[in-house]
């Protein structure tokens, strides 16, 4: 046994014993606290090696624990205080654990690198312990829905970096604490973007010191407390506030006349109070949907005709507030009106909707007032209209009983079959929206402060569901479909859905796929349609592993461990033997292999196929695609990498077939990349779905895409000859946001990160939704699963996409960053309607006439107009600006000075005033890069052809 040999033996040796004890021990020893204190643990919690043998719900970097998400498994027991040892966590999620009570250990406040705590919807009950303080990187705080008890602590407001504070729905008591000489308080809070302190006990008075200027909360939800006192009038400081939830407490007093100045408010409750004193005049707050100020103490008015002015208002509720006079008809002229609920005052007169009313009107709620008489118009027969105690009720005929009887309105809603015939299940079994049998993951969502009350507008539903569906398939969870029954109002005036999700691979879900369709749902990454406003979910037990037992044999964390140290040091050795018999054995069928090596080409395909097991596509010869496209006739365009064609396989189902140009080779490398390719799955990446490999015949079979490629939609020249190819600017935004998603994916999601190094508009399709697919990913190189940085021989693209360090090293490593840039060409592209990569090659290609630098000299020069082009509604404006900057950002010159893909939906789903321009790209001109690739010295220049 040669030296080399030995040496590659014992290198081999020191890492097998490093894989057989890859967990560190006393993250070990905490986890195995944690199982010996519940019941219902994940199955596969044996061993001794949570980290090397990936135990459910776990997640390492390198031998450390940083994640524990076990969402609605069914845990009961309670949180051990040895969970402090997991100094290195980052994300507690354990949400939805209906059983899993008592107190929250001190000790938490140990877990400095905690950013998420999430035990929304447990058991726990106890005080908040006050280290909590500690978690200084906290940004996730979500502890709703549990038995907590007694103050909130003074000490959260030094978490500085906290964005979500949900303390809601427990029994909390005492006052808002506010800071002093010598303690913290929630006023130092100031980048917190939700305050959610509601359904608790607390008491005292709102503090003028909650509020300032220098806040950014998006809503302040203090409903159902016990304050007292009035409205400080620093609330009005807040000019960021879109939710202001104040009702169901015992404040008092006028309320402040400057609340008029929160111009972004959307939603106001200041019902079942005690306010006094005139009527609030609202009439700045024109951002206001939904009004409530019910069951108060105001003085009595005449109806306010300045509500006529809110155009942008749904709800209005003022119920029980003295109010007199007669119902302006204006008021039903506003075009969003949903819902106006006035009982229980002395309204009088004559009730007339006017010839145009709203036409979204549903709900009309005038019981117990003075009306007399009601102008009935044709129009008027889809809105509910009560009446019941008004004078003109008091004889009830054939005529008026529609009105003058109490009878419950029909808000049942629940999502319909996928025109499919329902199956017929086992008793246990539901029959999803797709008719397939399964067991679905199930729970209440409960929508804190929607800006409509109708609960029958069954098209939010829908948009709805199509949310939920995109988040999912986003993050790549296997739902099949989601159900959604039941719309209601709850006791705190929560609009409450029954949501049912199903599972798509099976008919069940694995306790993975629960935890992170629960966390998904707890963490807030799914996104609601902003008609719905804040929510939180509460999940059922699912109930496919809910009794399951608790692995190992015994419940003692001593011989749990003692077990595991032994199975681990057995382990090592085993593997250890093994390892020496196999390099006996490489060593003495050397020379076999390689003469193993020289085999047939096709063998050797062969071979390379089974090493990857299925495929999951299909292998088709080239008979076969000759047969799907009509001996390769309806040519759908041409490309670098060769032809496609619309084809069409045996079950008549559509496809694209890409005719790739003859390559030499054996084709293993082929095969390796359509191995990794046929891994990918996400709602954004376009579909592969069978290959060819014949000799140095090669193609790739994907989904064909109805609505061709973007780029027709988006050049101003073809929509002025086909005005229906302009999309539209909110359908525009979301396909920028579903590409950046797409690759989103590529760059972190999928098995093998994939630099794409060619995104333009031609390369993005779209499907019969204008959903956007991106294409040709599968012929980008393959980069490194722990990085993306590519070899410059492995980069190209198109002029006009291409990235400043794809033409020359200097400008820095050719990395995922490379698609930002490309990204970013794109988006202004789809922003000025203007071609990246044709130019005036007889005018000076180095000045503003490329587009990106025209643009950012109109930016700079407040030309902003120029830029819009007639674009004049506010919601398209910002459209514009948001791909604009964003865009501008992507292509700075330097990759370290572009944000991450990930970054980029961050600031594309953000505000737009939290946006900076950034500053003029040095070198943005394809030409002038080019030109600087020509001169330089670095030997590494690329051609694109």
């Amino acid at each position: 046994m040669g030296p080399r040999t030995l040496a590659f033996l014992l290198v081999a040796s020191v890492q097998v014993y490093m894989i057989a004890s890859v967990t560190d021990t006393n993250d070990f020893a905490a986890l195995n606290a944690l199982k010996d204190a519940w019941e219902n643990v994940p199955a596969n919690w044996t061993g001794a090696d949570p980290c090397g043998s990936k135990w459910e719900g776990i997640s390492c970097n390198n031998s450390r624990l940083i994640s524990v998400t076990l969402s609605s498994m069914g845990l009961k027991g309670q949180l051990p205080g040895e969970i402090s040892s997991l100094s290195e966590l980052e994300i507690l999620d354990l949400s939805y654990n209906k059983y899993l009570s008592g107190s929250l250990p001190s000790s938490i406040g140990n877990l400095k690198k905690l950013k998420n705590l999430v035990l929304v919807g447990c058991n726990l009950s106890g005080s908040i312990p006050d280290s909590i303080g500690s978690l200084q990187r906290l940004v996730f705080l979500s502890l709703n829905s549990n038995g907590f008890s007694g103050a909130v602590p003074p000490s959260i407001g030094t978490l500085s970096n906290l964005y979500w504070l949900d303390l809601s729905d427990n029994n909390l008591n005492g006052p808002i604490p506010v800071s002093t000489g010598t303690t913290p308080g929630l006023d130092m809070l100031v980048n917190t973007k939700h305050f959610h302190l509601g359904m608790n006990q607390l008491s005292g008075t709102i503090p003028d010191k909650l509020f300032s200027s220098k806040m950014t909360p998006i809503d302040v939800l203090l409903n159902n407390n016990n304050l007292v006192g009035t409205i400080p009038l620093t609330l009005a400081l807040v000019q960021s506030l879109e939710v202001i939830r104040l009702d169901g407490n015992l404040l008092t007093g006028p309320v402040p006349s400057n609340l008029n100045n929160l111009t972004k408010t959307y939603e106001l409750s200041l019902s079942n109070n005690g306010f006094f004193g005139p009527l609030p005049n609202f009439t700045g707050m024109h951002a206001l949907q939904y009004l409530d100020m019910s069951n108060n103490s105001f003085d009595a008015t005449d109806f306010p005709i300045w509500i006529t002015n809110l155009k942008n208002l749904t709800t209005i509720m003022m119920e029980s507030t003295q109010l007199r006079g007669q119902i302006p008809i204006s008021l039903f002229s506003l075009p969003l009106l949903e819902t106006v609920v006035l009982s229980n005052n002395e309204l009088e007169g004559n009730l007339d909707f006017g010839a145009s009313y709203a036409g979204k009107l549903q709900l009309v709620d005038l019981r117990n007032n003075l009306i007399s008489n009601f102008t009935q118009r044709p129009v008027a027969s889809k809105v509910v209209i009560v009446l019941v105690d008004n004078p003109i009720c008091q004889e009830i005929t054939e005529a008026t009983k529609s009105y003058c009887i109490d009878s419950p309105t029909n808000s049942s809603y629940v999502t319909h079959q996928r025109n499919c015939v329902p199956a017929k299940c086992f008793s246990d079994q539901i029959s999803s929206p797709n008719c397939k049998c399964a067991y679905p993951f199930t729970g209440v969502l409960l929508f804190r402060a929607p800006s409509f009350s109708g609960l029958g507008t069954s098209s939010l539903y829908a948009s709805l569901e199509n949310s939920l569906l995109y988040s999912f398939y986003s993050l790549q969870l296997p739902v099949d479909s989601v159900s959604l029954s039941n719309p209601r109002k709850g006791s705190n005036e929560h609009l409450e859905l029954n949501l049912g999700v199903f599972p798509s691979s099976q008919d069940h879900f694995n306790q993975t796929e629960v935890s992170a369709i629960g966390f998904a749902l707890a963490n807030q990454t799914f996104k609601p349609p902003e008609q719905f406003g804040p929510f939180f979910f509460i999940a059922d037990t699912y109930e496919p592993f809910a009794g399951q037992s608790k692995p190992g044999v015994s419940r003692k964390s001593s011989k749990s461990s003692s077990t595991g140290i032994i199975v681990g040091a057995a382990a090592g050795g085993a593997a250890l033997l093994l390892l020496l018999l196999l390099a006996g054995v490489y060593a003495r069928h050397r020379k076999k292999s390689a003469e193993e090596r020289k085999n047939s080409n096709n063998g050797n395909i062969e071979t390379v196929i089974g090493k990857h097991g299925p495929l999951a596509l299909k292998r088709y010869t080239f008979s076969d695609i000759k047969k799907m496209t009509n001996s390769l006739n309806d040519k759908l365009g041409q490309g670098g990498y060769g032809s496609v064609y619309k084809g069409q396989l045996p079950d008549c189902r559509p496809v694209a077939v890409k005719v790739l140009n003859e390559s030499k080779g054996n084709g293993e490398e082929f095969i390796n990349e359509v191995a990794s390719i046929s891994r990918t799955s996400h709602v954004n990446i376009v579909t592969i779905v069978g290959f060819c490999l014949e000799s140095s015949k090669r193609a790739l079979i994907y989904d064909f895409m109805p609505n061709g490629s973007l780029e027709k939609f988006i050049n101003k020249k073809n929509a002025a000859l086909e005005p229906s190819r302009h999309l539209g600017w909110d359908k525009l935004y979301q396909i920028a946001v579903g590409v950046a998603r797409g690759l989103e994916y590529l760059h972190r999601g999928c098995n093998t990160r994939i630099v794409h190094f060619d995104i333009k508009p031609h390369n993005i399709l779209l499907d019969e939704d204008f959903c956007p697919k991106i294409s040709d990913f599968g012929l980008a190189r393959l980069g490194n699963r722990k990085e993306s940085i590519m070899s410059m021989k492995e980069a190209r693209g198109t002029i006009g996409y291409i990235a400043p360090e794809v033409f020359n090293r200097r400008f820095g490593a050719v990395s995922h960053k490379s698609d930002v840039y490309g990204y970013g060409m794109l988006i202004l592209e789809m922003a000025g309607g203007r071609d990246n990569d044709h130019h005036d090659r007889t005018e000076d290609t180095t000045s503003e006439k490329f587009f990106p630098n025209w643009i950012y000299k109109r930016l700079e020069q407040g030309k902003e107009n120029e830029i819009l082009q007639g674009v004049t509604a506010a919601e398209e404006i910002e459209i514009v600006k948001k791909l604009t900057i964003v865009g501008l950002w992507c292509i700075q010159t330097n990759p370290s000075d572009r944000p991450s893909i990930s970054k980029v939906i961050e600031m594309l789903e953000g505000p737009l005033q939290n946006l900076k321009t950034p500053p003029e790209p040095v070198l943005s001109s394809p030409q002038r890069l080019a030109s600087y690739s020509s001169t330089a010295s670095t030997g590494e220049n690329l051609s694109t052809g």
